[in-house]
């Protein structure tokens, strides 16, 4: 193994550990740094999710916001089966929720856009939250 894997390797666990802990401030200075790495911010932690499905369970806008840069894909199901646009519905996070949306509409049209929302407005609902609609 060489000393870049090595390094980057180490800068894995650093960057999981700043997750966990929700440091956005240092995740972002990681993820700069991670440019001569190979590393996936698509990758999947010991319990079946991704860095920004993590950071959608705690509901932190600012680091969804900071992986998406950085290339999450808002996409992914997590080992249940979950999006990040599942999860934030169904914990309430509105703000995550509608910031998704619009990362995942990139390409994909109005309609999408139209099932999306109201999927979010379902799920909100099942999960009995407390839904603001904008006329």
């Amino acid at each position: 193994m060489s000393q870049a894997d090595v390094s980057c390797s180490a800068r894995q666990r650093v960057f999981q550990e700043a997750l966990r802990k929700g440091n956005t401030a240092e995740l972002h200075s990681l993820l700069r740094g991670m440019t001569n790495c190979e590393f996936n911010v698509n990758s999947f932690g010991p319990e079946g999710q991704t860095a920004l499905h993590q950071s959608v369970i705690d509901g932190n806008l600012e680091l969804v916001k900071l992986l998406v840069k950085f290339g999450a894909d808002v996409r992914l199901a997590n080992r249940d089966g979950w999006s990040a646009l599942h999860m934030a519905a169904f914990g309430g996070h509105q703000d995550i929720a509608l910031y998704l949306i619009t990362r995942a509409n990139l390409g994909f049209g109005v309609k999408v856009a139209l099932v999306s929302r109201l999927t979010l407005l379902a799920s909100l609902a099942t999960a009995n939250h407390q839904v603001n609609v904008a006329p």
